[in-house]
This record gives structure tokens, sequence and C-alpha cells, in this order.
């Protein structure tokens, strides 16, 4: 239905834009029927808000753009993935979370299972201040992540429209090496308001805590910014904190997060009613 939506508003634009070529390159020709025909109104596309929304979300427009190289690349990349991340309160935690993807009528929040494991409410801030409860809550049981939906029409077009997903591209992070610039961005103040720089001290390391392979980061980190993005210095996300000590972080591997969340997000959307 949404691709039908989508194709059927692509081609009311195609037609008026054919249409408008006609009349303008015939005018020689025909210039007899337009005299005629002047005082018909013009024909205009127009597309309601939700219309605009849809088509957004279905051709994935809103999605953070890499930063090329550049004298100020790895602040440019800071910024431009800073509407991709958001702040996510429980009733024990505060934490924070990335946009991973955005539906039609679902935006889904990637962040630590040990932030939303112990039921409740969970509430999303956004970039902009606006404040969701989250409609959904799922929790991986073998890895320290979990998933939060939000109704899409919770919060208004414009706010909407000005929302990122996170870029991962799974050929970038699987070059990562050590001594490799990244940053962190996490929400502890805000979203996306503690932004921290560092380097890949081990792309691959096993932890025994997490009894698997983790992206070991030479980065501060703080309490309250857990499920908070990592990025390399052009603003791909290749991971999510999920620990740290000191200089010393943990975060979960981009591949080990795509492997987990097609089975975490099935058939979830913004209205469901699941208990975490």
């Amino acid at each position: 239905m949404r691709e039908k939506r989508v194709r059927k508003g692509m081609i009311r634009t195609v037609c008026a834009v054919l249409l408008s070529c006609v009349l303008l390159f015939g005018q020689a020709g025909k210039t007899d029927v337009l005299a005629q025909e002047e005082e018909r109104p013009h024909l205009i596309q127009t597309t309601t808000q939700e219309e605009e929304w849809e088509a957004a979300a279905a051709l994935d427009l809103l999605k953070v753009r890499p930063i090329v190289d550049g004298a100020e690349g790895l602040l440019k990349a800071q910024e431009a993935c800073l509407p991709a991340v958001v702040r996510i309160d429980t009733q024990e935690y505060i934490g924070s979370g990335v946009i991973f993807e955005i539906r039609e009528d679902t935006i889904l929040i990637l962040s630590n299972r040990h932030l939303l494991e112990y039921g409740g409410a969970a509430w999303v801030t956004f970039p902009g201040g606006r404040k969701a409860e989250a409609s959904a809550v799922r929790l991986s049981e073998r890895y320290d992540m979990g998933v939060v939906a939000v109704a899409s029409d919770s919060l208004p077009f414009e706010e909407r429209m000005k929302l990122k997903r996170v870029c991962w591209d799974s050929e970038c992070s699987a070059q990562a090496e050590r001594g490799d610039r990244l940053f962190i961005i996490g929400s502890r103040e805000g979203p996306g308001a503690n932004v921290y720089e560092g380097t890949i001290e081990d792309p691959w390391w096993y932890s025994e805590d997490f009894g698997g392979y983790m992206l070991y980061n030479d980065c501060n980190a703080e309490h309250g910014i857990s499920g908070g993005g990592t990025f390399d210095e052009h603003g791909h996300y290749l991971g999510m904190l999920s620990a740290g000590n000191g200089s010393r972080t943990l975060s979960i591997p981009l591949v080990t997060i795509l492997s987990e969340y097609p089975e975490l997000t099935e058939g979830l959307t913004g209205r469901e009613a699941d208990g975490a």
C-alpha cells in the first residue's frame, strides 16, 4: 500500500510536468489555442504533509550523509550525526539511543538491553526536545541490545522531517583498524549533548563480560551515554556503546547488530502494545 501511494504521487507529479512542457514548447505552433485556454487555471501538483512524510520514509531520504575528508571534516561529521541521537528515560535509568530505521508509521531506536530490561514506561526525547512514550520495546536474548519503537505521528510533521537515521556501511566497518579516529555521541545532558573523540584500540576484541567480540575504543565515556552511537571520522555508524571505564569503552559492532536486528524487529510497529 505504501509503494502504491508513493508511485501514485510520483505519477501525478510526472504528468503535471509533462503537461507543462507540452504547453511551453507548443506555443509557436498553437498560439491560437493557448489564447483560448489562458483563462483556465494552471494545474498545480499538491501533496499533503503526510504524503511528503510517507514518501521521505519510503525512499529512505532521512538518513545521515557521511562527510568527506576536509579540514573540518570531523566536526561536520559530528554535526551531521546529531539528529540521529536521542535520550531514553526509564523508571530506573537515563541512557542514550540512535535512530536506526525510519518507517512511515514507526521510528525504531537502538539502545542497550541493560537500560531497557527493567520494564515500565520508556520515554524518548528527540533532538529539539520533543518527548514521546515508547509504544513497544524488544530485547535481545543474546546481546546487550534492544529496540524501542515510537509511533511516527507522536511527533509533529516539521520535527519528524528533521530527524535522521544513522548511516552504516558494512565495508567501512569491516575495514576499521587500530588507530583510526572515531567519536561517540551520547545524551546524558540531552539528545546528542555529549560528544567524545578517540581512536580504535581493537576493532574485534573478545570480551568475557559480554561473551562476544566488541569494538574496543580509546575514548572517554560517562554514565548516561550507554546506547549512544560510535562513529568513524566520516560519520558512519560503527556500533553501539555498551560499557566504559575511564578512557576505555566497548561498543557492540555493526556486524553483530545487523545479524540480530531483523529478528528483533520482526512485526514491530509503532502501535504495538508490547511489553519488555
